[in-house]
């Protein structure tokens, strides 16, 4: 087995590998925000509601966390090794300060679904 030292080549380039894959995913995540809601569109800093629906994008956004809701966990999200399908729940976005409601579907990216979950930025309703 061979060492691997603090400073050597491989080192440094399984660094640069892991710091590739988190940028990567950071994007990701990025991207998915509509560049309205990340900027702040003109509707969302004049609405006076707490909850409206995004034109451009069609997502209800929430200015405040509902009550009834608690932090997700990924047993929210599973099902039996399967997605948990049309379980709703809302995501915080660091980027619009505002939570965000989606559905969980064949297309969701469950990767980055529990990344928001891991950060605490992931609520379901809670069980009655």
């Amino acid at each position: 087995m061979e060492r691997w030292n603090v400073g050597t080549k491989k080192t440094a380039n399984l660094k640069a590998n892991k710091k590739k894959v988190l940028n990567s995913l950071t994007k990701k995540i990025k991207m998915k925000n509509c560049k309205h809601c990340s900027e702040g569109c003109q509707k969302a800093k004049d609405n006076n509601e707490t909850i409206w629906k995004c034109e451009n994008t069609g997502i209800f956004i929430y200015k405040i966390l509902p009550e009834g809701l608690r932090f997700a966990t990924l047993e929210d999200i599973k099902k039996d090794e399967n997605r948990n399908l049309d379980l709703n729940y809302l995501l915080y976005s660091t980027y619009s300060d505002r939570y965000e409601a989606y559905t969980i579907s064949e297309n969701t990216d469950m990767v980055t679904l529990e990344l928001f979950i891991e950060k605490d930025r992931c609520w379901v309703k809670s069980a009655q």
